[in-house]
């Protein structure tokens, strides 16, 4: 949990707790580098990319690797924005 809050918010973990001792800052960020590497490799082994996004497809249809979907392929119908902006 710390590890992806400081991962968010750009900025080390012993930051975010207020830790003031440099020694002591620096164990608890590596500890949660450790920690927060190894769970998300684990998550990652578990559920892959394409089990959480579905198979990578093209408008067409054609499958095209792993990984995130075409943005096409969300396109339910195109609407037309009148000039006023109310729709």
């Amino acid at each position: 949990m710390l590890h992806g809050l400081a991962t968010a918010y750009g900025t080390r973990p012993s930051r975010i707790l207020g830790v003031k001792n440099s020694w002591v800052a620096y164990q608890l960020d590596l500890c949660c580098l450790v920690v927060g590497r190894r769970v998300e490799n684990a998550l990652a082994k578990k559920y892959p990319v394409d089990w959480i996004l579905g198979s990578r497809t093209q408008a067409e249809g054609k499958a095209i690797g792993r990984g995130f979907r075409d943005a096409r392929a969300f396109v339910r119908r195109k609407v037309k924005v009148p000039e006023s902006g109310v729709w």
